[in-house]
């Protein structure tokens, strides 16, 4: 995503691209078969080269116990060759890196199957900011997601709660808080809706956050939607045009700005830089070196 005339932006967007091309990111990859309801949801792994193009669900990084996540859902109208895909970006957060840990994108699915996915992913990486874009079919996802928690802690489902070890099933994933920048009262709103104004704002952020190299891209083919997606001089909003897609640059700005507005002043506080925690989980600070730190940035 890039202004007619930001050379050096493109510049970036090649240098990632190029090493992506060059070291492929290794991944696991799966297919969702989804049934009548979230408990007949089966996930299978794709391992043959000649079944890569089934691959819905890319995981380069399983969940980490302490690690603190950010996720960003674009859902889509429709199931058409041309139909936008519904999209679930995630991104493990830091004081100063956003890395891409897993991504989710079909166009084959019901709305209400978006939601299960997302479900599952704010499930397995616990520790989460969910941030849904509302407009289209986003308050569907929004209300099927919140009945999905009070179904998983009802009586009649106990047993299949059980059986399936989802007895903690949500139970720290929440919803990113909107709250306009120019007001002054504490007001906030579920999510995100994205109009003229809040898309330019969204994007321009995601720009930022990749031009200063803070996120950190393993999707080749989020790389191929960045590079159709152009800022003109014009006062048209950013998209992706003709029938180029945008799904999964949109559900990645979504994470961006959850990550900005709610997480990274407290990460920083924290001094949970990317090398640090990267450190402390190669067990290469001790406990003492670990609270020294964290008494130095209180």
């Amino acid at each position: 995503y890039a202004c007619e005339d930001s050379v050096w932006c493109l510049a970036i967007h090649q240098r990632y691209y190029e090493s992506i091309v060059n070291e492929p990111p290794p991944f696991q990859g799966y297919k969702f078969t989804l049934g009548t309801n979230i408990f007949e949801t089966r996930m299978e792994q794709i391992r043959d080269q000649d079944r890569l193009d089934e691959v819905e669900l890319k995981i380069w990084e399983e969940p980490v116990e302490d690690g603190i996540y950010v996720i960003g859902c674009d859902p889509a109208y429709g199931r058409t060759e041309w139909a936008d895909r519904h999209c679930v970006q995630c991104f493990r957060a830091y004081a100063d890196k956003l890395v891409q840990v897993a991504e989710w994108a079909t166009a084959e699915v019901e709305t209400h199957h978006c939601a299960w996915v997302l479900a599952y992913l704010a499930g397995a990486y616990r520790d989460c900011i969910v941030n849904l874009e509302l407009g289209g079919p986003g308050r569907a996802i929004l209300r099927e997601f919140d009945q999905l928690k009070e179904r998983v802690h009802a009586d009649m489902y106990a047993t299949r709660v059980r059986n399936l070890e989802w007895d903690d099933f949500l139970s720290q994933a929440r919803w990113y808080l909107y709250h306009r920048p120019d007001s002054p009262g504490p007001g906030f709103a579920l999510s995100f809706e994205t109009t003229w104004r809040s898309k330019m704002e969204l994007m321009n952020q995601l720009r930022d956050s990749f031009t200063t190299d803070i996120l950190m891209p393993r999707s080749l083919a989020m790389l191929d939607e960045m590079r159709t997606i152009v800022q003109t001089r014009s006062d048209i909003a950013p998209e992706a045009p003709g029938r180029y897609k945008d799904d999964r640059v949109f559900a990645a700005a979504l994470a961006n700005r959850a990550w900005i507005d709610m997480l990274r002043t407290r990460l920083i506080h924290e001094g949970a830089t990317y090398e640090v925690v990267s450190q402390a989980e190669r067990g290469e600070l001790n406990a003492t070196q670990q609270t020294i730190r964290r008494i130095v940035y209180d």
